[in-house]
């Protein structure tokens, strides 16, 4: 269990982590070049930089009821969220801007398609997701792309 003081210094090493989120510059050629995945590992690296292990993460998860790190965890998801450097796990091989790249349409209807087929309220996980998105690319690399 972590302290109050390890709480108030992971809670400043988030402020410091979104500070690094927003001094990105989230330029078209970085967001074209740079894909979902790349993002995540540079956010893991610089999380690590700052000791936000996944261990501490566990732990930090775990606390209820702090305002202030409740505030912090929400700050740097706003940041990741309003900046669009995160995106599903399924597309972690496309740019960040795929959404508004015309070469990776077919494969957002490909899964918007395959969701509109499953039951209604039955959740479908990310594996099954990256599944239709590697077969839709295989199969319209195998036609000419």
């Amino acid at each position: 269990m972590l302290s109050s003081e390890e709480v108030a210094h992971y809670i400043e090493q988030f402020h410091v982590l979104n500070g690094w989120a927003c001094s990105i510059p989230n330029t078209d050629e970085f967001r074209d070049t740079t894909t979902i995945k790349q993002f995540a590992d540079m956010l893991m690296a610089k999380r690590l930089e700052l000791g936000l292990t996944p261990h501490v993460y566990d732990q930090l998860l775990e606390i209820e009821g702090n305002t202030e790190l409740d505030r912090a965890w929400m700050e740097l998801g706003m940041t990741l969220d309003n900046r669009e450097l995160s995106g599903p796990s399924y597309f972690e091989d496309f740019p960040l801007n795929y959404y508004q790249m015309p070469e990776y349409e077919s494969a957002i209807n490909a899964v918007d398609d395959f969701m509109s087929k499953q039951p209604l309220f039955q959740s479908v996980s990310d594996e099954v997701l990256a599944e239709v998105v590697r077969q839709h690319m295989t199969g319209k690399k195998q036609v000419g792309g």
